[in-house]
């Protein structure tokens, strides 16, 4: 059999690159060496909900549980394509524009979480906004389709709501995403990133600089969809049917607890 280790390298490299029209073709040709490998049907099966091709996903995706009942991507993906959660996928990698220095961008993990349904309906780099109260600033999951409509997620800890209201208050402004949901733990995280910064506050810093949070944005941030293939002595570490899988999950459970 010819050796498929090249194609599943630029594969992932198409998934990282959200260019699906060319993952497309190239888990196809994976396909044409090999009929049943599932890492290809599984990125295949991704690339069609990410392009809104919900049918032809969910043909992939029951090929996998034929020839692996028990594989837990096409499952769960399979759960989210008959609920039509198929949202849009936003790459938290190195150069993703949701990735900054410490101090400018954070991982907060929101309290007071919406109940199980709203964060069911939310999925990883989906777009959220912060609402600033009187004590707290609450985040808001944005309907794509439907900009007017919003549901409540949660609300940031005092402590940092308190920081971001004084900067908001006197001309910051601030984007998130969600960066992780368990809507069976009640779990919620977001990535929240300085955007303007205001004449009043140059020199001031959006968020405190700790180990925890340097370590959190300057790490990998993206183990649901980017390979671990940062070996340079072995260039497809990580690019096995296995270990693969992480490319093709459209929500996140724990991968990044």
């Amino acid at each position: 059999m010819q050796n498929i280790a090249p194609f599943i390298k630029q594969a992932i490299e198409a998934a990282k690159n959200k260019d699906w029209n060319l993952a497309i073709k190239i888990n196809e040709e994976i396909l044409e060496i090999d009929f049943h490998n599932i890492g290809a049907l599984n990125r295949l099966a991704l690339a069609r909900m990410q392009l809104g091709h919900i049918k032809v996903a969910e043909k992939y995706l029951k090929q996998v549980l034929e020839i692996d009942k028990h594989n837990k991507i096409a499952s769960k993906n399979l759960t989210r394509v008959q609920k039509k959660c198929t949202n849009p996928v936003v790459n938290f990698g190195k150069s993703s524009p949701y990735i900054e220095e410490p101090g400018k961008a954070q991982i907060i993990e929101l309290i007071r979480a919406a109940d199980k349904k709203v964060l069911n309906s939310a999925s990883v780099g989906q777009a959220c906004c912060l609402q600033p109260k009187k004590e707290l600033i609450s985040a808001y999951l944005v309907d794509e389709d439907d900009e007017t409509k919003i549901n409540y997620l949660g609300a940031l800890p005092q402590e940092i709501s308190a920081r971001l209201i004084k900067l908001i208050n006197s001309g910051n402004e601030y984007q998130c995403a969600i960066h992780s949901v368990n809507p069976e733990t009640s779990n919620c995280r977001i990535l929240v990133k300085e955007l303007k910064v205001s004449p009043v506050n140059q020199g001031t810093t959006s968020f405190p600089i700790s180990k925890q949070s340097q370590t959190e944005l300057l790490g990998d941030l993206s183990t649901e969809y980017l390979a671990q293939d940062s070996d340079e002595e072995n260039p497809i570490r990580g690019l096995n049917d296995e270990d693969d899988e992480e490319l093709v999950e459209l929500d996140d459970d724990e991968e990044f607890d």
